[in-house]
């Protein structure tokens, strides 16, 4: 979608963990989505959807100069 949508020509995908969450953070440097447009594609709501699912958080930052940011962060129990 970055490259469809977005125009990016540069994507960024990083994964962090530690010992109480698992962080994904996905950025691009494309031209963003408008803030009435955020929510409303599948992907984005099945992500929201599925972050959700595991007690997790899903964050979007999206700026017309900028890209956009997509933040999961789930958190992990050991027992």
């Amino acid at each position: 979608n970055a490259l469809k949508y977005a125009k990016a020509t540069e994507i960024s995908v990083s994964v962090f963990r530690d010992d109480t969450s698992i962080r994904m953070q996905i950025m691009d440097n494309g031209i963003g989505i408008k803030n009435e447009d955020i929510g409303k594609g599948k992907g984005i709501i099945n992500m929201n959807e599925r972050a959700t699912m595991l007690n997790g958080v899903f964050q979007i930052e999206s700026s017309s100069t900028e890209g956009t940011s997509l933040n999961i962060e789930i958190p992990v129990k050991y027992e």
